[in-house]
């Protein structure tokens, strides 16, 4: 089967395509996985923009340096240990330039940043 649209609506269609026709007289297990967690992160082209007018507070977490949780804070899937703002901000920036860009890191937090080949300036 071929299907032409955003992937995660695509599978969000067939799935609930599937609930409403199942035999509803015998049990079942379904387990849905979205491709939108993984990469490419790019929203549905009609939801571009939907939230640029709007700001967000930072969670009171945004600065948790997970003490006394080891397995959280060995965890990879962080901005600064997993993002590659190229490929999956589509951020094009010749990051081998010394390119710097203002965060709202903490200076213990920028050090994370250096693996994607620039340096936060940060104004803490």
């Amino acid at each position: 089967m071929r299907a032409q649209g955003y992937v995660t609506d695509i599978i969000t269609e067939l799935t609930e395509k599937w609930l409403d026709g199942r035999d509803r007289s015998k049990p079942f297990c379904l387990i849905v996985g979205e491709k939108a967690t993984h990469r490419e992160w790019l929203p549905d082209s009609t939801d571009l923009g939907a939230y640029d007018d709007k700001e967000f507070p930072l969670p009171a977490s945004f600065h948790d340096l997970y003490q006394g949780r080891r397995a959280a804070a060995d965890q990879d899937m962080t901005i600064g240990k997993t993002v590659r703002l190229k490929e999956d901000l589509k951020v094009h920036v010749d990051y081998g330039s010394g390119f710097r860009v203002s965060c709202r890191m903490k200076s213990t937090e920028d050090s994370g940043m250096e693996h994607l080949g620039f340096r936060c300036v940060c104004d803490k």
